[in-house]
């Protein structure tokens, strides 16, 4: 298989070529391969092409534009044998003669990553920096705190050692927090040392030590610019577990500007080792973030109860009902599994919403950990001897258990806790929390993400692709896929993968009350672009922020629906012109200004509006 030799559109043409990173044993390079697909993800679409085998790739004359390369690898009888994206890149600015690295790996399989960890450990502290993963501490085989840092280079997938000073490190990590900024550091907070320190993954060095109130087993995040946020968790260390006082406050640091932090909200729910969820901007215009699993503190009087704050709020609110596992659905919904003790039981949160609802049931599962997939699913990992893994798909409410292919000569890997992270390219880097080992893993799910071109979801029935509705109280499964605008007078849908600031989506529905909307550029719950089609009412577009509405336009007078009779509605973005149509027939048209990147899809309108949705597409 020949990958390389490409060439893209500019003035001159730089030549540049894709090379796939070369992991162990062959891992992701069928040797029955029939033939290779390089796909372009462009704002436009896909643009694909067909190369032989022994062929050079020529990318000659793919759009400046392009965001992302994916290769498909077929073997006989056309099924995939290794498929592969690279990471988000500038194609237009690329230099001449550059090489675009791309790690090939069986669909739904695993490989071991090309190099070892410099230090065998397990559970380390995880976190994106820059274009890499920052991967800190752990313990060793004899269980002893690790004091030591690596970066992971998805780019070779190799690992190289951090230095880590003596004040950050001399008493292992057990109980730091790591926080990716908006610019790819990474801020270390907390633990043995009361300290935050900057990772910088352009020159792979940490900053100087700067000192902060201790706390360790605590949830950390940015919040956007140079702001973090410090939240829970206890005061000190002992024995690489939580000691001392409990804490129930939170504090805000600026990262460029450590030395005096502010105090934050105060927690309702206090808990150690909270993982911390971004849920966007709700209908009341604040952003709001969650501190999900881990553990409550001693006598919480709902131990399932979770922290809602906001930092314009003094005071958290909570969330009710979620368990150990949490894990941010599209729309700003929670999931969480897998509770020791209780792992079968499943619940499911709604944005704002104050009590999670009983879903479907997981397997019993312990020592499994979640991550969200680009296409819009929840994956499990560990927890199962054989090495199997479980995805949740909020379209069917249901876990679905999957067999991954395992590396060359090798079972699939059973692993314990393992520690997740989701890379740039859509594949999961993997390390086992159940035994110190040197080795990593990366397991691909499939191709769907935030490039790709277009994406239709029959939710009724066979599909291989995500709908998830915003709130799980407004869904209604069986012979129809049905939307129903219990709550509030929009009950959404988006379609998992595209992220897209201009493009169409396309939806196939019968309307038994009330209206349908079209949705566009989904940043949060509470900030979309809607078009209305309410009947006796006129077609129009919408701008929702934080609870406001704008009404960018209007258009005809919308028909009554037959509930018998399937409708088709379109709304399109190009440029910053917006468009509604029905069973095409344009009825709304204006500028909407500038847009944004977000999820797209369908919604029932109107109090106690009931929407079945047969399909939906979005296409750039």
């Amino acid at each position: 298989m020949a990958i390389a030799g490409a060439s893209a559109c500019g003035e001159p043409a730089a030549r540049v070529g894709l090379e796939p990173v070369a992991l162990p044993a062959s891992c992701g390079r069928p040797r029955n391969a029939t033939s290779i697909r390089v796909i372009a993800y462009t704002e436009g679409g896909e643009q694909i092409r067909a190369v032989g085998l022994d062929e050079a790739v020529d990318l000659d004359g793919f759009p400046a534009e392009t965001e992302q390369l994916g290769v498909e690898v077929a073997t006989g009888g056309g099924a995939l044998g290794a498929i592969g994206k690279s990471a988000p890149l500038d194609f237009g600015e690329l230099e001449d003669q550059a090489r675009i690295p791309i790690v090939m790996l069986p669909p739904g399989g695993y490989c071991e990553t090309a190099g070892f960890m410099t230090t065998p450990r397990r559970a380390p502290l995880l976190a994106r920096a820059g274009s890499g993963v920052l991967v800190v501490g752990g313990r060793d085989a004899a269980g002893n705190e690790l004091g030591s840092a690596e970066f992971y280079d998805p780019r070779t997938a190799t690992f190289t050692p951090v230095e880590v000073s003596d004040v950050l490190g001399a008493s292992g990590f057990a109980g730091a927090s790591l926080a990716t900024l908006p610019d790819g550091r990474v801020a270390v907070s907390g633990g043995p040392q009361p300290v935050i320190t900057i990772f910088d993954p352009e020159t792979r060095t940490f900053g100087e030590s700067v000192l902060i109130v201790s706390r360790a087993f605590h949830a950390s995040i940015a919040l956007g610019g140079t702001q973090l946020l410090l939240a829970g968790g206890c005061a000190d260390v002992a024995a690489g577990t939580c000691s001392g006082l409990v804490r129930n406050s939170s504090a805000l640091y600026d990262a460029d500007r450590i030395a005096s932090g502010v105090q934050g909200p105060v927690l309702r729910a206090a808990r150690i080792g909270a993982v911390p969820f971004d849920l966007g901007v709700l209908d009341d215009g604040k952003h709001w973030y969650a501190l999900g699993g881990g553990e409550a503190q001693p006598g919480a009087m709902d131990p399932s109860a979770i922290d809602r704050i906001s930092p314009d709020e003094s005071d958290a609110a909570t969330i009710a009902g979620l368990r150990a596992q949490v894990a941010a659905l599209d729309g700003g919904a929670l999931v969480s599994a897998f509770t020791p003790g209780d792992a079968a039981v499943a619940m499911i949160a709604a944005p704002g919403a104050s009590a999670a609802k009983a879903t479907a049931l997981a397997p019993p599962l312990v020592d499994a950990r979640l991550v969200t997939l680009e296409d819009g699913r929840v994956a499990a990992f560990g927890g199962d001897p054989a090495g199997g893994i479980q995805l949740y798909d909020p379209t069917i409410d249901r876990w679905v258990a999957a067999t991954p292919t395992p590396p060359p000569n090798q079972t699939a890997p059973a692993f314990v806790a393992p520690a997740l992270h989701r890379l740039p390219d859509g594949s999961v880097f993997v390390i086992d929390g159940g035994a110190a080992s040197t080795v990593a893993y990366l397991y691909r799910p499939s191709l769907v993400g935030p490039s790709a071109g277009s994406v239709t979801v029959n939710p009724g029935g066979e599909t291989t692709t995500v709908l998830t509705p915003v709130d799980p109280e407004t869904i209604q499964r069986g012979q129809r896929w049905e939307l129903v605008a219990t709550r509030g007078d929009l009950a959404r849908a988006l379609v998992g993968g595209p992220r897209i600031a201009t493009g169409s989506v396309r939806a196939a529905v019968r309307v038994a009350q009330g209206g349908l909307a079209l949705l566009a550029d989904q940043t949060g719950p509470g900030q979309v672009l809607v078009g209305e089609l309410a009947p006796g009412a006129k077609a129009r577009i919408v701008r929702r922020a934080g609870g406001e509405q704008r009404v960018l336009c209007s258009g005809k007078q919308v028909a009554d629906f037959d509930p018998m009779i399937a409708v088709t509605a379109r709304l399109e973005i190009s440029g910053t012109t917006a468009r509604l149509f029905r069973d095409d027939e344009e009825v709304a048209s204006c500028d909407v200004g500038a847009v944004e990147r977000g999820a797209w899809g369908v919604a029932a309108l109107g109090d106690g509006a009931r929407v079945a949705v047969e399909t939906v597409t979005v296409a750039r």
